[in-house]
């Protein structure tokens, strides 16, 4: 049973069974099919004005803004991302980095799916563009034969999909590849870095080891973990960091107060195309997705019903109250130094439009002693 408490010194029980989940193997999230189908909706999502993936993108938008280059101290970066998604993110960050004249940027790619990575990393050697020419396939992986061009299918825009699919039977010409301002390896890390997180840092070292760290963590990764999970993970960081250095975080709001139906019914709305990869996970092919949040546990909670009324459950997502994110850096040490949330009333909405309208939040802290 979920179950919820009004003291401060007891926190929000996730069921246990959710937990297990998510902290278990989930072979079928490291696979192809899975990562591209991840992919390829996360880019859909993109471009549509209004969902999650795109506030996401607004918001962090709002961050770079602000010109957090200038807590970077050093002309070196190792922009370490936990989780990398597509990559669009880290495009933008890198842009940031690069109008501001840090040219020297490392991009350091950590994802349990290789294949999730292998996108973010071509759609960073690509500087975000979603196709490449033949010319520029070949500049990548050498003369390639009749039977690739087959699976292209046109040689003048062959998609970064079909590009992660020939990584898998084709070496590169090189390990790291350098373009525009950004030097990006052919293989990630493919790692648990809540549990690792020490093999991360060593690893971004060795790649450069005069460089200042950027930890990034977007897409509400976070709210994936349970609470101690959490707090292990943020005193690991810290720890791990040097002074001076930077966690670039991202997280999905939970409606404030005592939500009502027509809040409650936005933020499943928002949620629900996670049904298109998803369903990859399914164990039988008519369950019905359910996409739910639970209110006690402020959670999203997902979960298939398999035609016997059985469920198979997915994972859950946590969805923070900003000020308790904030209270856990505190704790872990961390200096806050921005936060930006989208949308918000600065965005020229009134109220009651943004009202029961889910919210996101990009958090820059640094290790400040």
């Amino acid at each position: 049973m979920l179950t919820t408490s009004n003291s401060c010194e007891n926190k929000i029980k996730v069921p246990q069974r959710l937990v297990e989940h998510a902290l278990g193997k989930n072979a079928w999230y490291q696979d192809y099919e899975m990562g591209m189908a991840f992919c390829r909706l996360t880019e859909q999502l993109s471009a549509e004005p209004g969902t999650k993936i795109e506030k996401e993108l607004r918001c962090l938008e709002r961050t770079l803004e602000q010109e957090f280059f200038k807590l970077c101290r050093q002309k070196g970066i190792n922009l370490i991302d936990l989780g990398t998604g597509d990559g669009q993110k880290m495009v933008l960050v890198i842009k940031a980095l690069n109008e501001a004249g840090i040219r020297a940027v490392r991009y350091v790619p950590v994802d349990t799916n290789p294949y999730i990575s292998r996108y973010a990393i071509l759609t960073i050697l690509g500087s975000g563009k979603k196709a490449w020419n033949k010319q520029e396939v070949e500049l990548l992986f050498g003369p390639l034969g009749k039977l690739d061009f087959i699976e292209a299918k046109n040689t003048d825009s062959i998609s970064i999909e079909t590009l992660v699919h020939l990584t898998k039977s084709h070496s590169t010409r090189r390990d790291l590849f350098v373009r525009k301002g950004v030097i990006v390896p052919m293989t990630g890390l493919k790692i648990d870095f809540f549990q690792n997180l020490p093999k991360v840092a060593s690893a971004a070292k060795t790649l450069n080891g005069k460089g200042m760290n950027i930890f990034c963590m977007l897409g509400n990764t976070f709210g994936n973990y349970p609470p101690e999970k959490r707090k292990v993970f943020l005193t690991t960081l810290y720890n791990e960091m040097e002074v001076g250095e930077l966690f670039l975080l991202g997280i999905s709001l939970r409606p404030e107060g005592e939500p009502c139906s027509e809040a409650i019914r936005s933020l499943e709305k928002e949620y629900l195309p996670g049904e298109a990869f998803m369903r990859l996970g399914a164990d039988h092919p008519q369950s019905k997705y359910c996409s739910k949040y639970d209110p006690d546990s402020y959670c999203m909670i997902y979960s298939f019903e398999r035609p016997d009324k059985s469920i198979q459950d997915v994972g859950y997502s946590y969805l923070f109250d900003a000020k308790e994110v904030v209270n856990d850096l505190d704790t872990a040490r961390f200096e806050v130094v921005s936060r930006e949330s989208y949308p918000s009333l600065i965005d020229g909405k009134t109220l009651s439009q943004i009202e029961y309208e889910p919210k996101y939040l990009t958090i820059l802290v640094r290790k400040s002693q």
